[in-house]
């Protein structure tokens, strides 16, 4: 959040903080790190009527990730089954190959015998 409201780009010490402020809660999207004056400001009580929302802070998340060059986000999945298992973990591998080209920028999936 500082980079993008005041414009600071020097590396702080700062913690991951929980938008929802629900610490069990570690989805990728509920996550957000803040330096540590962003952060007490944030969790303070007083601040969730007048401070910034979880919708604001996620805009400043991905202003953040634009400034960094880090708007995006890549994941390698590697299966490996058994040949006797193959229709089922293909028929598997297809229909998330399907899926996920629905909101993603590029989906590649690579098929290879394991030696």
């Amino acid at each position: 959040m500082c980079c993008c409201l005041r414009g600071i780009r020097e590396p702080a010490e700062g913690q991951i903080a929980h938008l929802d402020r629900d610490r069990t809660n570690a989805d990728i999207d509920n996550l957000v790190f803040l330096c540590l004056p962003c952060h007490t400001l944030y969790d303070t009580k007083g601040n969730h009527v007048q401070g910034d929302t979880p919708g604001e802070v996620r805009h400043y998340r991905h202003q953040l990730y634009r400034v960094l060059q880090f708007d995006h986000v890549e994941w390698t999945i590697t299966i490996r089954a058994d040949r006797t298992h193959y229709d089922k973990v293909k028929q598997a591998v297809d229909d998330a190959h399907a899926t996920l080209r629905n909101s993603c920028i590029d989906v590649t999936v690579r098929e290879s015998p394991v030696v």
